[in-house]
């Protein structure tokens, strides 16, 4: 992978739960890591669910290898964020994550 390509800086978040004021259990997200990415649209389709028009937009993100990156991580580039579908440890080598993801609409 030539480091070039690796040109959009995105955020690795991870799940926390944390109790609100009220004590009651919250799902937050916690930033992990920033890291330098190469995000790539594999496809893009509308979905018509219960009479709305819905985005569901797939991509595939390549990282440097992350140590302890899971499919319950997320990425989070700008205001966009990418919930990981797959994470593949590219060749078994430890130095590249691809990572199959769908984009929140």
């Amino acid at each position: 992978m030539e480091s070039g390509k690796l040109n959009k800086r995105v955020e690795i978040q991870r799940a926390t739960k944390t109790d609100d004021a009220s004590g009651t259990p919250v799902e937050t997200w916690a930033k992990l890591a920033d890291v330098w990415a190469q995000l790539k649209p594999l496809r893009a389709r509308e979905i018509v669910q219960e009479g709305q028009v819905q985005g569901d937009l797939t991509h595939q993100i390549r990282i440097r290898y992350y140590r302890g990156l899971t499919r319950k991580d997320r990425i989070k580039f700008g205001t966009r964020i990418f919930n990981l579908v797959e994470v593949i440890n590219v060749d078994e080598r430890g130095q590249m994550h691809e990572l199959l993801a769908k984009e929140s609409v």
